[in-house]
């Protein structure tokens, strides 16, 4: 029965950065996810605009119940190589790349169902620190709500794995720090996720993980507005235990 091939297959679905396991056993089940990525970055700052691409590492742990209700805590940072376009942001004030550096972390509750549709919400941080050169350092940091939906697809019932599509929707607060150590909260903002994901089961209790993702924060300061932009890729490897 399809239904069975969810659960044996430990059908993967991706929804509002979260991966999660589709179980039904009778007693709990944790996962853990290893992943390696690859993302590219658009913020404004003031008329100009900061872009970098930049390798990412990241980590998660959940836990499922047998209702298949879940609480998953996902962590995911920037290489320490990552660099951003100083020179053309702060124009003959800086003559190179600068370090740039982005920490996001997620906790989030959700549950899913047997026919593959989830739903979820949560909490999100993100922190982006970007170094100055002689002018210091400029942080921005976001904190929001999100809730999200999405549905998976079996391939061949199962047997080459499954196609999972996504949608989540974020309200959130940024705040930015000038290199004077001065703060500026946003007005009450708002953010769009999408993604989709591929997933390969290699045993029982292994799989390996292939998403894709667009996320956009709609930011809007005292003195400008932007949007903060980041389209990501990301291989993962998940364990179930």
């Amino acid at each position: 029965m399809k239904h069975t091939k969810i659960i044996t297959n430990f059908a993967v679905l991706l929804v509002s950065s979260l991966t999660v396991f589709y179980v039904q056993a009778d007693d709990g089940v944790v996962r853990a996810k290893v992943s390696l990525g690859y993302s590219t970055y658009s913020s404004p700052y003031g008329n100009n605009e900061i872009s970098t691409n930049y390798a990412t590492q990241g980590l998660g742990l959940s836990y499922v119940w047998p209702s298949s209700v879940f609480i998953d805590l996902s962590t995911k940072v920037s290489a320490t190589d990552a660099s951003y376009n100083a020179k053309n942001v702060f124009g003959g004030q800086v003559n190179s790349d600068q370090k740039f550096s982005r920490t996001e972390n997620t906790l989030t509750l959700g549950k899913s169902t047997e026919n593959g549709t989830q739903v979820n919400g949560g909490i999100f941080a993100a922190d982006t620190v970007l170094s100055m050169a002689q002018l210091g350092q400029f942080s921005q940091k976001i904190l929001g709500l999100t809730a999200g939906a999405g549905k998976g697809f079996l391939i061949d019932d199962g047997r080459s794995g499954l196609i999972g599509i996504s949608g989540a929707f974020a309200l959130l607060n940024a705040t930015n720090k000038d290199r004077y150590g001065v703060s500026v909260n946003s007005n009450l903002s708002y953010g769009i996720s999408l993604g989709a994901v591929y997933n390969y089961p290699l045993t029982k209790s292994v799989s390996v993980l292939a998403d894709g993702k667009f996320q956009t924060y709609f930011i809007k300061y005292p003195t400008f507005s932007g949007d903060e932009r980041i389209l990501s890729g990301t291989l993962s490897l998940l364990a179930q235990f």
